[in-house]
């Protein structure tokens, strides 16, 4: 019987596991090495410890040698302990991948008929995850993670809404807030109308916000801009009162300039597209532009119109 392999599973606190499981092996006089080899793994900075369910051991008699090797951009390593893997740093830039060995070791004859099982060996450890500022990000692996980080401060005062440009929707986003500079973050909430509508954050206080994009998808992930639909005050345009939270430049303003997309990258073609899907196609987007800037514009006092003095 052979150990079944468990993909990757990055959690979104910067944790991962990697396991073997729905076993047992044996291993015996005549079976004595079990190998694992994981996939290539990415950004990872860590292991905290490599866990297994064993059976049949005798101390200092019969027993399972431990020793892995690693590939982290620089060739193979030598076989070395397991128990040493906890103190490695790896380069998250690189992919690794991870071989681990399991000896069945016989050092008293008397036992040579004794066999050991092998079961449910659990690597844990710590990825870094991929911050994306101003910016939009790209996901070209099933699994790949990144985090979108608009860098705009903002007064929020209300959420009812959210809009995802992307190629596909083949996605799982999450939110956070934080509103002091990133020290605390809120917990990581599904982005759906619901959650953020719930919302109730400090008026007083500025806020940003943070996505985490997951490419669920067997293809290339791009996401343009994901844009919350709202009351906000932006703290960083000279207290523009405005509807919209987006990623900087976002989607609407990109369109008006018609830049920022290379035509010939196919992973973007649709960019306009998805972009002007989200609203009237018959609508001129300057007016529309212009016609909420007056509207925003009208609810400020003009020093120089006198009827507006209360």
């Amino acid at each position: 019987m052979s150990l079944l392999y468990i993909p990757i599973d990055k959690k979104s606190d910067g944790t991962f596991n990697v396991s073997w499981t729905n076993g047992p092996v044996v291993l015996d006089s005549s079976n004595v090495v079990v190998k694992l080899t994981t996939e290539v793994l990415t950004n990872i900075t860590k292991i905290t410890s490599v866990t297994e369910n064993t059976k049949g051991e005798i101390v200092d008699k019969v027993y399972l040698k431990k020793l892995f090797k690693y590939e982290n951009g620089n060739g193979w390593s030598e076989l070395l302990p397991l128990e040493t893997i906890t103190g490695i740093t790896f380069e998250k830039c690189n992919p690794l991948i991870l071989e681990l060995y399991y000896y069945f070791t016989l050092d008293d004859g008397r036992y040579k008929n004794t066999q050991i099982t092998l079961d449910n060996i659990l690597i844990k450890g710590e990825y870094q995850q991929d911050i994306v500022e101003d910016s939009q990000g790209v996901l070209n692996n099933t699994n790949d993670e990144l985090i979108l980080s608009p860098t705009d401060v903002y007064k929020i005062f209300s959420l009812d809404g959210f809009k995802v440009f992307s190629n596909h929707d083949g996605y799982d986003i999450k939110y956070r807030f934080t509103q002091d500079d990133g020290k605390t973050f809120s917990k990581w909430e599904p982005l759906t109308t619901e959650n953020i509508s719930k919302i109730r954050l400090n008026m007083l206080r500025f806020a940003k916000v943070q996505y985490l994009v997951k490419n669920i998808s067997d293809q290339p992930l791009a996401i343009y801009d994901i844009i919350l639909s709202g009351n906000f005050q932006n703290v960083s345009a000279n207290y523009l009162k405005t509807n919209r939270y987006g990623l900087k430049e976002d989607c609407l303003t990109r369109l008006q300039n018609m830049t920022g997309v290379a035509g010939s990258d196919k992973i973007h073609q649709n960019f306009y597209t998805a972009c002007l899907s989200s609203y009237n196609q018959n609508t001129d987007i300057t007016t529309d532009l212009a016609n909420q800037n007056a509207e925003n514009s009208g609810k400020l006092w003009n020093p120089y119109q006198s009827d507006k003095i209360s």
